[in-house]
């Protein structure tokens, strides 16, 4: 049984989806999302090493979803940049290797 909309009801675009709060600002990890998938490791770790007077915070818990990405991409030099920087491991990191069949990121 279909049960219909309220008449007033108008569905929702993606982008208006409110965005989940994190301390690390939304388009640091955007850049950071677009170097992995350019694949450019030397100025993802760049932008991660910001000199001591920066006044950005970066919180490593925000970096789930470009974890994901990296290991979509089976990018073991990715991955081991965020492990090493302290990114919580995270079974559902496992669980999307093997979906993928990301050999190199399981390892």
């Amino acid at each position: 049984m279909d049960v219909p909309p309220p008449p007033d009801y108008h569905p929702v675009n993606p982008s208006e989806f409110s965005q989940i709060p994190t301390q690390t600002p939304r388009p640091t990890l955007k850049a950071l999302q677009a170097l992995c998938i350019r694949g450019d490791v030397q100025k993802f770790r760049e932008v991660l090493d910001p000199p001591l007077s920066s006044l950005e915070r970066i919180n490593m818990c925000d970096f789930y979803a470009i974890m994901i990405e990296v290991i979509k991409r089976n990018d073991a030099q990715f991955i081991r940049e965020l492990l090493s920087r302290g990114l919580p491991m995270d079974p559902l990191y496992a669980l999307e290797a093997i979906k993928v069949q990301g050999k190199d990121a399981l390892h």
